[in-house]
């Protein structure tokens, strides 16, 4: 049952059985929430639609109940047995998500690098857009046809081959492209891997079925991402500076 108070203020109770289920969804309006309630049959079927002041007073609510409680509202719990495999080791600087413990400088680190991985992106689109006289949209519509990076970078190497590009220009552009392939391995090689616990500490098994050694094993530390994320950092400003002379160059 949802009942709301002439204050907006919400009590939602929700009675479930073992063929209830509870779905969420976005409305058409910006902030607009949409709570469903059906059966394993499909009836009954109903619908409550929250404007965007009703979900800040539910949110509102929530937080007051879980904090009265003693359950942190920031702290995010799985019951559901999707862990990472392994027993993670609580510590006085540790933080908790879904059951596990994690070093927060690990976390804050990935952030730090999923931006930097962005911003790589975007420097790739400028060069692409330098290279053939496309504009920014056109660049970035021909380089996010396909989620593949290596099929990204190789794209620009041959649009840059056909250039007209000088020598120097032209190999300049080759080893910064180069370079931008070998960090995106690393980083395939960390966000891809099968991510474990193993004696405390986060580790992922990285497969490459090819190799002499098909799995290898590396600690995942904060010094590890932040020296992928600064390759990238200077990967994307060799980027940005050869597209703007590429610009030069083709008098664009």
């Amino acid at each position: 049952m949802f009942a709301m108070a002439e204050d907006n203020t919400a009590d939602v109770f929700v009675e479930t059985t073992g063929s209830t289920v509870i779905t969420m969804g976005g409305g058409k309006k910006s902030g607009t929430v949409w709570l469903r309630h059906t059966t394993a049959e499909g009836l009954p079927n109903f619908r409550t639609t929250l404007e965007p002041d009703r979900v800040r007073s539910l949110h509102r609510m929530l937080g007051n109940a879980l904090a009265q409680s003693g359950i942190s509202p920031d702290r995010l719990r799985d019951d559901s047995g999707l862990k990472v495999p392994g027993d993670s080791v609580e510590g006085a600087k540790t933080v908790e998500y879904f059951g596990q413990h994690y070093d927060p400088a690990i976390l804050e680190a990935l952030g730090v690098l999923m931006v930097r991985v962005n911003l790589l992106d975007q420097n790739l689109v400028a060069l692409l857009a330098s290279l053939t006289g496309m504009n920014k949209e056109q660049a970035g519509a021909a380089y996010h046809a396909t989620m593949n990076m290596k099929a990204r970078i190789d794209l620009i190497c041959a649009v840059a081959a056909k250039a007209g590009l000088s020598e120097r220009v032209n190999g300049e552009v080759a080893d910064a492209l180069e370079r931008a392939k070998k960090i995106t391995g690393r980083r395939n090689d960390l966000v891809h891997g099968s991510w474990l616990f193993r004696k405390g500490k986060l580790r992922a098994e990285i497969y490459r079925p090819n190799n002499k050694t098909p799995v290898t094993e590396i600690t995942v530390t904060q010094k590890l991402i932040v020296e992928i994320a600064e390759s990238y950092q200077t990967a994307s400003i060799l980027l940005l500076t050869l597209s703007q002379q590429v610009q030069r160059e083709r008098g664009s």
